[in-house]
Formats: structure tokens, C-alpha cells, sequence
């Protein structure tokens, strides 16, 4: 975990480690990809799979922020400036909840993925509200998986980040702790509670269903 990250953050970097190895998406030959909604300034999750690209793919960043310095300043809720299949992976961090009609990135997302392309897509659940400019939606699992198939990705698999009630309550205050030793103690002692919890569940056979019910984001993977 950097100094600059959230808990949120490091929490979902760790279950898209996870994805990208399950799913192999670096062991298939990538030649162009698009980040959606980022630029070269901007240092999101989506550097992880990023880093570990082949240098022979092509990298190409679309945000509508041009602070960002992305190659192409668009509007991801407008038609995308590309031609259909022209790429093989596109990954979105942290985007479509800032975006007033979601249905057009996915929309957007799967005309121009080429045949077998995939989507990587990161939103939060149980978040703070944050801007860029403005913060529209929250998804579940159910809606990512919904907006995926409905525009024809053949493929889904919805990934949920955190889950446990006292690591997602310690993720909402994680900016108020600015001493880093503070916040690794607290998490330790929220992962304790959290075992607690799951223990007296199990034990008196209440409540069990509610323990990972409290996912902090998701991460969706979406095949063409």
C-alpha cells in the first residue's frame, strides 16, 4: 500500500491482482488498449494491469479532463471517437459513476472492443461522494452484470471488493487517519471484529448471510 492510497484502493488493487491472474488476460497477445477515462498524468488502479504490459501494445487514454493529458479529450457518454474492434482491452477505473448515462459506455465499450475483447471495469459501492466533475450513480453487482449483457457481452464476472462491515466502515473514514502506522493498527483490529462477527454468526446460525454484504466497489470483467 502506497502512502497515497485509500483503503479503498489498495483493497480493490488487490482483487484485480487477483482477476487479471484467474482471467490470464496478460498472457493473451494485447495490441491496443484503451484506458477509459484517465490520461498520462493520472495514476489510478488501472496502472497495476498497465505496468504489466507488453511495451508492443498500443496505449491509448481517453478522459474528458484535459488536466488529465489523455491522447483524446472526449465525452465517454457521447459515441467514442474510434472505429468499431479497434481494441483488444479496455480498462475504466472509478469513471462510470461520474457519468450521467452509463448505458452508452457500455454501449460504447463493446462496439469498439474487438471480437473477444475485454472489459475491465471498477466501480464503488459503499463510497463517500467525490466529484469529476460530478458523482451520479452507485452500482451493484446485479446492475454491472445487467448494463454488461444487455449490450452483448457474452462473458461477465462480477468481482466484490471488501464486503466485511467493519473493514468497509474503516474504509469510509481511511482520510481521516493520517498517521499511516494508525491506519494499518485499525486494520488489523476491524479484521479481528470482523472475524468476530462471522464466528458469532456462524455459531448461533444468524446473520450469516449478511456478513459479506457490504461490498466497498466492484470490479467487472466482460468479455465480447
Amino acid at each position: 500500500m502506497t502512502d497515497r492510497s485509500t483503503l479503498a484502493r489498495a483493497l480493490g488493487e488487490i482483487e484485480l491482482s487477483r482477476l487479471i491472474g484467474d482471467t490470464m488476460i496478460l498472457r493473451r497477445p494485447l495490441s491496443s488498449v484503451l484506458v477509459a477515462g484517465g490520461g498520462r498524468r493520472s495514476r489510478g488502479s488501472e496502472s497495476l494491469l498497465l505496468e504489466a504490459l507488453e511495451r508492443s501494445a498500443k496505449l491509448i487514454c481517453i478522459d474528458i479532463d484535459h488536466v488529465k493529458n489523455p491522447d483524446i479529450e472526449a465525452d465517454l457518454t457521447v459515441t467514442w471517437p474510434f472505429k468499431e474492434g479497434a481494441f483488444d482491452l479496455i480498462i475504466s477505473t472509478w469513471v462510470v459513476e461520474h457519468l450521467v448515462n452509463p448505458e452508452k459506455f457500455f454501449e460504447e465499450a463493446f462496439r469498439v472492443l474487438s471480437n473477444d475483447g475485454i472489459l475491465v471495469c471498477g466501480v464503488p459501492f459503499i463510497y463517500r461522494m467525490h466529484g469529476s466533475p460530478s458523482d451520479y450513480w452507485r452500482f451493484t453487482d446485479t446492475a454491472l452484470s445487467c448494463l454488461a449483457r444487455s449490450v452483448g457481452f457474452r462473458i461477465v464476472d462480477i468481482r466484490s471488493v471488501g464486503g466485511t462491515p467493519c473493514i468497509t466502515c474503516l474504509s469510509l473514514i481511511w482520510p481521516l487517519l493520517k498517521i499511516r502506522l494508525v491506519g494499518i493498527l485499525f486494520v488489523i483490529v476491524a479484521s479481528a471484529a470482523d472475524a468476530t462477527i462471522r464466528l458469532i454468526c456462524q455459531l448461533t446460525g444468524k446473520g450469516t448471510e449478511l456478513i459479506y454484504s457490504y461490498p466497498i466497489h466492484f470490479i467487472a470483467y466482460a468479455r465480447k
